[in-house]
């Protein structure tokens, strides 16, 4: 009932970070093996009663928000966020 395609959630954490789209986002060629689609499946949590606090919207600002307070305690992450090789 909430999905989302990876490109709206690469949108909103562009917007929430003030910057400009065209600037960010390089459309490429799926990889081969290319995941088409990424789905969590929360009924056993909510079977234990779990409940959604905050909207998807807020949770992302909060985690934005969060990370941008504590990103420094982790040092130089550069090369965690260095794109999956292509396999040719």
């Amino acid at each position: 009932e909430n999905e989302l395609p990876n490109i709206d959630v690469a949108k909103s954490l562009i917007k929430i970070l003030g910057k400009d789209e065209k600037d960010c986002i390089t459309y490429v060629p799926d990889r081969k093996f290319n995941d088409l689609r990424y789905t969590i499946n929360s009924s056993k949590l909510h079977e234990l009663g779990w409940k959604e606090e905050m909207s998807w919207e807020e949770g992302l600002k909060t985690t934005v928000e969060w990370y941008k307070n504590y990103t420094k305690r982790y040092g130089n992450i550069d090369r965690a966020l260095v794109a999956h090789p292509r396999m040719t």
